[in-house]
């Protein structure tokens, strides 16, 4: 609790003002807090305590990258903070995993919800870089953050096939997965979602292939 209120009042700061060092410094300690206490001493039993810190942490860390990108007029090359963007949810779902590790399909789940949650973000930007001019700066960010977030989306929806199913199903899915994404591509005239897409066909058929 005196983490969490701690950092409320840290993404308030950020609201305010362009610290970056500050929100790292908090992400770090926070989560490094967490995690170590999550792998020392959590028990299925304290589920319903720890799961709403962790979601609460998750968000708020969440708001202060988009507070740093949005809302101080940085230059688009300083305003997305890599280690927030992707660190975050790296962080949140590897204690994620822990909390849900004796529920049925609970991190297959929770990379489900992640991956919802980074789709509906990734759609929420782009109507803001569609809401500015093309050449403004804040429609730059606002359309690298909706491409991060959709990459972010890919990545937990793939993770989710291999945490619910075995591995013929996997493969399969990855497949089709990689086929139906390199066409948003091709249709957006994007690379990176194309790159996945082919990327994603040898990890599939190498999974098909080593299967029990």
């Amino acid at each position: 609790s005196y983490y969490l209120l701690l950092n409320v009042v840290l993404v308030g700061l950020a609201y305010a003002r362009a610290w970056r060092g500050l929100n790292l410094l908090g992400f770090g300690f926070s989560f490094a807090v967490l995690g170590a206490w999550v792998m020392d001493s959590y028990q299925p039993s304290n589920y319903a305590q720890v799961q709403p810190f962790v979601l609460a942490y998750f968000a708020l860390y969440v708001l202060a990258a988009l507070f740093y990108a949005l809302r101080h007029s940085l230059a688009p090359r300083r305003a997305l903070d890599a280690t927030l963007l992707f660190g975050v949810p790296a962080a949140t779902m590897g204690i994620q995993s822990q909390l849900v590790d004796a529920l049925p399909y609970g991190a297959a789940w929770s990379a489900v919800g992640m991956a919802g949650f980074y789709a509906a973000l990734s759609m929420w930007a782009h109507r803001q870089a569609s809401l500015a001019s093309p050449a403004a700066a804040r429609a730059v960010i606002a359309r690298w953050l909706g491409e991060s977030y959709l990459a972010l989306a890919l990545v937990f929806l793939t993770l989710a096939v291999p945490l619910a199913l075995d591995a013929p199903w996997t493969a399969a899915i990855w497949a089709l997965e990689g086929a139906a994404v390199y066409w948003v591509g091709q249709r957006q005239g994007h690379w990176f979602p194309r790159l996945m897409g082919l990327a994603l066909q040898p990890v599939a058929l190498y999974v098909f292939n080593h299967a029990d």
